[in-house]
């Protein structure tokens, strides 16, 4: 099954407040068994708390558990998506930090591919490729992304500390940059549904990002006359 929208998400909780169902949505993306943790009446510090950081909490480790239903050889698949979570996009910036040998990391990274785990993400095309990052790598799964990038680091001190003081130390300051990866999905979604509408200056028929050396042009939507739309998608929550 493909995942749901997120006007979905907002339908399925019967919300206005958007940014809430936002901050919902970067961690659970369009996976409905996640969302039934989630507790739309609560702050994201709160249902992140709940949901995550207590060693009976449902999603705990998640991550883990995820990997481990598909996958052997499990501590070289979680250092690669720990790597991958704090941004480390490219072949030869995982080498360096992992030290596995480059064939290694692109054997493994397809089976993670195979899995829907992790994808490799290709450049809207452009005349010329100069500036052009190529050979870069995310992990799709947001629910992922969310536990590799804050949870997995600092398992150990889950039940040591407590949820609140997790939060506020390993989460606060960088969930704003989290959750803007997904509000780019988000504003691709509501695009699309203009330009289904027949909304936009023009109906568009690709779509995609730019992923530049020294930058990334989050939207690039061109018709067959090559006529251009550009968006630029910026998000900043406060981590409460």
């Amino acid at each position: 099954l493909k995942p749901l929208r997120f006007i979905d998400l907002v339908c399925y909780f019967d919300s206005s407040n958007t940014q809430k169902c936002m901050n919902i949505y970067s961690i659970c993306g369009g996976n409905p068994g996640f969302w039934a943790y989630f507790d739309i009446n609560e702050s994201f510090r709160d249902n992140i708390c709940r949901v995550f950081l207590h060693k009976e909490s449902q999603l705990y480790k998640i991550g883990i558990h995820e990997v481990s239903t598909h996958l052997r050889e499990l501590n070289v698949y979680t250092t690669l998506l720990a790597s991958l979570a704090e941004g480390r996009e490219k072949l030869n910036d995982i080498f360096n930090h992992t030290l596995y040998s480059r064939p290694k990391i692109s054997v493994y990274l397809k089976n993670l591919m195979s899995h829907e785990y992790v994808e490799k993400v290709f450049s809207y095309e452009a005349p010329g490729d100069v500036n052009v990052k190529k050979g870069v790598y995310r992990i799709s799964d947001p629910m992922l992304q969310f536990w590799f990038r804050f949870i997995y680091p600092h398992l150990g001190e889950i039940g040591i500390i407590s949820a609140e003081e997790f939060y506020d130390k390993y989460i606060a300051s960088d969930i704003s940059l989290h959750t803007g990866q997904y509000f780019c999905k988000i504003c691709n979604e509501y695009l699309h549904i203009l330009n289904e509408k027949n909304c936009l200056p023009f109906v568009y028929s690709k779509c995609g990002e730019w992923v530049g050396k020294s930058g990334t042009i989050d939207i690039v939507a061109q018709n067959d006359k090559r006529d251009t739309l550009l968006g630029f998608c910026n998000y900043a929550y406060d981590g409460m």
